[in-house]
């Protein structure tokens, strides 16, 4: 089963000159051996191409250094161990603003590994700290569903879009979006797995496996967590 992985935030500063938050993250997923062999690369959206991936061509796009004020894209895919994809898409920051200008962001697409417990290790190391906003991990098709904006479970989400829209196999919550909500609301919240990484990062965890997280009664469960999310947030930001 295709699985869903997907990163992001306005606040820290991916963009910055020897791209060190992206590289870290990039390199742990491959670490974990999420993803595979690369066989092809492509920088940029509509006109650009895929182009056969060449050894060091992702280090060389990463360390371009764009135009001030351009949106650094890149994807990068292959077909082992089974068909991959990576996309991350940044922008500059602004100081002034103390965010960036949109959201930083990672997607992965991969087939489910055999050890799951290591796949959510890997997830809690990459999106640790203010270098995430919100994460999350779901069966790729039905996160397309939930998300949907007409017709999705999620289709009205807690907070916004593309960010916290509702509760998802896996999901973290960070600074920048904490403060959203009720601390001591969200502690309450029972869930199959809840745990505070350094006490800065909320993690969710729905059921043990992925596998189980699209049947009915799972389902249900998400949602009923989703409602105490929206509970859980703060009068001036329902």
């Amino acid at each position: 089963m295709k699985i869903y992985w997907v990163t992001l935030t306005r606040y820290c500063d991916w963009y910055q000159s020897k791209r060190d938050v992206p590289k870290e993250m990039i390199y742990k997923i491959e670490e974990a051996n999420l993803i595979g062999k690369k066989k092809w690369i492509r920088k940029g959206v509509d006109n650009y191409k895929d182009l056969p991936y060449k050894m060091g061509m992702l280090e060389d796009y990463l360390n371009h250094q764009n135009k001030k004020e351009e949106t650094f894209l890149l994807t990068v895919g292959g077909e082992t161990p089974i068909s991959w994809e990576l996309s991350l898409g940044m922008f500059p920051y602004i100081k002034e603003k103390e965010q960036v200008r949109g959201f930083n962001t990672l997607q992965v697409s991969f087939e489910t590994p055999k050890n799951i417990e290591a796949l959510i290790a890997t997830f809690k190391t990459v999106n640790q700290g203010n270098k995430t906003e919100f994460a999350s991990i779901h069966p790729y098709e039905r996160w397309e569903d939930l998300s949907d904006t007409l017709f999705g479970e999620y289709g009205e989400p807690i907070t916004f879009k593309p960010a916290l829209s509702g509760v998802f196999w896996v999901t973290i919550i960070g600074p920048g979006h904490l403060q959203l909500f009720d601390i001591e609301k969200l502690k309450k919240i029972k869930a199959y797995e809840i745990e505070w990484l350094n006490n800065e990062t909320l993690f969710i965890r729905v059921c043990e496996h992925i596998n189980d997280v699209i049947q009915p009664k799972m389902e249900q469960e998400m949602f009923r967590i989703t409602e105490e999310l929206k509970k859980a947030l703060k009068s001036n930001q329902m």
